[in-house]
């Protein structure tokens, strides 16, 4: 059974295997390793037993498609927005709020408007006021470099009302 082991087309991959079985054993310890080819070995030591989970790249990338991808919505937003791009930011934001995706506000300040974050954060209050009605929950208001931001989460979670809220879409922000 040895020489069949060594035989297979993958004899010094195995012996990489099992120099680092070895090295994890002295150590007697939980110890996770990774490699450029993508497996590792998860040693637990408490329950008596090994488990070696060798993971392919195909696999990896199949959880990579079956994840959700593109369930958040940035609208980017600077401290002097005119009037009426304002009530098209607001528009598309209402829009994506009742298609079920999440909505980033970002507000961006240019060069030294960073020492006016007080009109930063009352953009984000207003805009939230503004779609009251949409989102039932949104992050704490967050500050990082020259962006504050803010998650909206929607009402609607089940497609059956979306599908109803879709007619009512056009309102007016005056």
């Amino acid at each position: 059974m040895y020489k069949k082991f060594l035989l297979k087309k993958n004899f010094f991959l195995k012996i990489k295997i099992l120099t680092y079985i070895f090295f994890l054993l002295i150590n007697n310890f939980f110890f996770i390793f990774k490699n450029k080819k993508n497996f590792f070995f998860y040693f637990n030591f408490k329950k008596n037993n090994f488990f070696f989970i060798f993971k392919n790249k195909k696999k990896i990338k199949k959880k990579k498609i079956k994840s959700k991808v593109g369930k958040l919505k940035e609208i980017r937003i600077g401290i002097n927005i005119h009037k009426r791009d304002y009530l098209i930011k607001i528009k598309k934001a209402n829009i994506f709020l009742l298609e079920g995706y999440n909505v980033k506000l970002v507000v961006f300040f240019k060069g030294r408007e960073i020492i006016f974050k007080e009109k930063g954060i009352e953009l984000i209050l207003k805009f939230q006021n503004n779609i009251k009605g949409v989102f039932f929950k949104f992050s704490d208001i967050e500050f990082e470099g020259k962006f504050i931001y803010s998650i909206f989460i929607p009402k609607i979670k089940n497609e059956n009302k979306k599908k109803k809220l879709k007619i009512n879409k056009k309102k007016d922000y005056n």
